[in-house]
């Protein structure tokens, strides 16, 4: 399950170096919720992605405080990303986090569904909120000097990925033509690069020094929920 994982975290990287603003965002969005969903889908759960919401969109918010946010992102983000473009090594940095976050979100997952989590015909608010229970512990530790053995495990990944030619993210034409869908977007290419260095990353937090680094975040993460 660690190579789905590091794909699926790996590509949610990728998508920050999309230079478009807000599509950026929204596939990184896509590609998460696809993590979730095929989690899910490979543990036996009947009940789709929408069920445990929180794990890729984040704790609810009110009408109010969507509108207040979307209006400042209609101003910022436009900014914010021509800085990045600018300034590459920022939007490097962003997509690492991003990486990492997906990566020690999808991890904690399906430790939760292996250990009997999630289970099928748990009412709807009680899958809710163990989503948003789990969803605010990774969030906890990711914003923790916990995090940075992960952080380096996937820098190092990004470096391999750019040392190999990877030809960019998927562009804005690519993701129109296949739907949105940021892996159908890729090239042929771009996606056997990807493939390999997302084996190579699910390889080495399968033990050794990334193990223990991932042993420590697991326990991070299990403090966080009390257990």
């Amino acid at each position: 399950m660690l190579h789905l994982i590091a794909h699926q975290a790996l590509l949610a990287g990728l998508c920050q170096f999309i230079p478009v603003p807000f599509v950026d965002d929204l596939a990184g969005d896509r590609v998460r919720r696809s993590l979730v969903a095929k989690l899910l889908e490979r543990r036996g759960r009947s009940f789709g992605a929408p069920a445990v919401r929180p794990l890729y969109a984040g704790p609810p918010t009110s009408g109010l405080a969507r509108a207040a946010g979307f209006t400042k992102s209609l101003i910022l983000k436009p900014v914010k990303k021509l800085l990045r473009t600018v300034f590459l090594f920022v939007t490097i940095r962003r997509a690492v986090l991003d990486a990492a976050a997906a990566l020690l979100l999808g991890r904690s997952l399906d430790r939760r569904l292996a250990a009997g989590g999630f289970a099928d015909g748990t009412p709807a608010d009680r899958l809710e909120a163990e989503a948003a229970a789990l969803e605010a512990a990774v969030r906890g530790v990711l914003g923790s000097p916990e995090r940075r053995g992960l952080v380096r495990l996937v820098r190092g990944s990004f470096a391999a990925l750019r040392e190999e030619g990877l030809d960019g993210p998927p562009t804005p034409a690519a993701l129109e033509a296949a739907g949105g869908d940021p892996e159908g977007a890729l090239s042929r290419r771009q996606r056997s690069r990807l493939a390999a260095a997302a084996d190579r990353l699910g390889r080495e937090l399968g033990g050794g020094e990334a193990g223990g680094v991932l042993a420590r975040l697991d326990a991070a993460v299990d403090a966080r929920l009390g257990n």
